[in-house]
């Protein structure tokens, strides 16, 4: 929330906020309808996946909105892990993830 939307007490309080005027059209234009597809794949060359030790698992998603519907837009999504031994003698893994 915005400085100034938080009385002395803790409560919220609309009449002192400021909104963006973004927000507002959103409000007034709603409700809205969205209507999308999405196509996913996925990438996996773990070992074990209840005891990983090694391989890599990678997803990706592209979402398309605005197939008849109010909100046009496109959404990637990935995200990517990597497995690897680090010691034998004490049954060792390290992780790395990342997504965006």
């Amino acid at each position: 929330l915005a400085d100034g939307c938080v009385d002395s007490t803790g409560a919220y309080d609309p009449t002192k906020c400021t909104i963006s005027t973004a927000i507002l059209n959103g409000i007034a234009e709603s409700p809205w309808l969205k209507s999308s597809v999405s196509l996913g794949v996925v990438y996996n060359t773990i070992d074990d996946m209840k005891n990983p030790h090694e391989g890599l698992y990678v997803t990706g998603t592209t979402e398309f909105a605005g197939l008849g519907g109010d909100a046009k837009w496109v959404k990637v999504t990935g995200r990517g892990s990597v497995y690897q031994t680090l010691s034998e003698q004490l049954d060792l893994v390290g992780l790395v993830s990342g997504g965006a």
